[in-house]
């Protein structure tokens, strides 16, 4: 029996509770078929990540796995096939149960906060102006901190929330608090006061929390850090996530107005975007066009996970925009005025198609089309700025 989990190991729990609590299948019931499929992807790597991790081993796509949910792979493999969505969700919801049971049983504490599913079924979405009464209470509390200013994010601040959606709570600060200092914090507004916690990944500094049923999501970002990212050249593996924030989002309060002037450099945030766009195609044109004998699994979960998420930021990048994650790509793509030809028929396409054994060479194929699109659109804007 294990005590204490790798670091690893206990960040892919956290994030497998996170899914458990609001599993892919949110994503078919909102008829998303494209961040379905992301989720799928996303999740299929963590799934692998969580046992390679159980079983003291880098990480692998075909194990060998000790310590695995019964037939491990073939249920992954037709989780991934996307052959049958209804199932495939099913399979998603199973397989994370079955392995947060085996990261319990192993001593990894994380696993132990299942328990706090949320109650999805009789839930209401927490409507704004609830999302901004909880951010300006927070506020209050975290000014003595060092808090200087308080946004809504994501779904809340795009106008689509719904009731599997969390609420993003975005706190700007001088510096990071410690994990004591943010559970006293947010511990008065957790149900059972249970909170969860991230601190030890770069920018991903996060407390979750349910209220009323809902899981609150609140990080804390430091100005230093959201100056950097405005002002210093993009890099794979970049805080994309708060060049996003800096372009979505809603102020609650910023009583000295340090967001306002961080955000102020509209010029900074072109300059990123075409970074971004360049980086990303950059990386996935190394992901499409390497030689893949990959089985089925491994080549879904690269093109339509990490795969999906550069072609994502490479395409808002080229029409100036900074887009995180294949989330919400349905109501940007119709503001984009730069388009590859037929990218969204392509997209849904890859999302809805089946990836198995016999389809595998005709996915990558259109994998591969949809990658060379992308970046004939960046050639043709270099010869129209040229």
């Amino acid at each position: 029996m294990r005590h204490a989990s790798p670091a690893a190991l206990a960040r892919v729990v956290r994030s497998l509770v996170s899914w458990w609590e609001i599993p892919p299948r949110s994503s078919l019931e909102r008829g998303d078929a494209v961040r379905f499929a992301h989720a799928i992807a996303t999740l299929a790597r963590q799934l692998v990540m969580a046992a390679s991790g159980l079983n003291d081993l880098p990480f692998s796509w075909y194990g060998p796995w000790r310590v695995a949910p019964a037939e491990f792979l073939s249920r992954l493999g037709e989780m991934t096939s996307l052959a049958d969505r209804e199932r495939s969700a099913d399979l998603a919801e199973s397989l994370l149960e079955d392995m947060l049971t085996l990261a319990a049983r192993h001593g990894v504490e994380e696993a132990e906060r299942r328990f706090l599913k949320l109650r999805s079924s009789a839930r209401a979405p927490m409507s704004f102006a609830q999302a901004e009464a909880l951010a300006l209470s927070l506020f209050d509390r975290a000014r003595q901190s060092g808090a200087r200013a308080v946004l809504i994010a994501d779904s809340h601040a795009r106008g689509c929330a719904d009731a599997a959606s969390d609420v993003d709570i975005r706190l700007v600060v001088e510096a990071v608090p410690t994990l004591a200092e943010r559970h006293a914090l947010v511990r008065p507004f957790a149900e059972d006061g249970q909170v969860r916690q991230y601190g030890d990944e770069a920018y991903i500094t996060s407390d979750q929390f349910l209220r009323h049923g809902q899981r609150v999501d609140v990080k804390y970002h430091p100005v230093a850090w959201l100056e950097r990212a405005l002002h210093e050249p993009f890099v794979l593996g970049g805080p994309i996530d708060l060049l996003e924030l800096v372009e979505v989002h809603v102020v609650v309060a910023d009583p000295m107005g340090v967001f306002a002037r961080v955000k102020s450099g509209a010029g900074e945030r072109a300059v990123r975007a075409r970074e971004v766009a360049a980086v990303s195609l950059n990386a996935l044109r190394e992901r499409a066009f390497a030689d893949s004998a990959a089985a089925p699994l491994e080549a879904m979960a690269t093109a339509l996970g990490l795969g999906l998420e550069y072609a994502v930021r490479a395409w808002a990048g080229l029409n100036g925009r900074i887009h995180a994650f294949p989330k919400w790509m349905h109501l940007l793509v119709p503001t984009f005025a730069l388009r590859p030809p037929d990218a969204w028929e392509w997209l849904l396409a890859l999302a809805t198609a089946p990836w198995t054994r016999e389809t595998i060479s005709l996915r990558l194929g259109e994998w591969r089309r949809f990658v060379e699109d992308l970046a004939g659109l960046e050639r043709r804007m270099l010869v129209v700025q040229g």
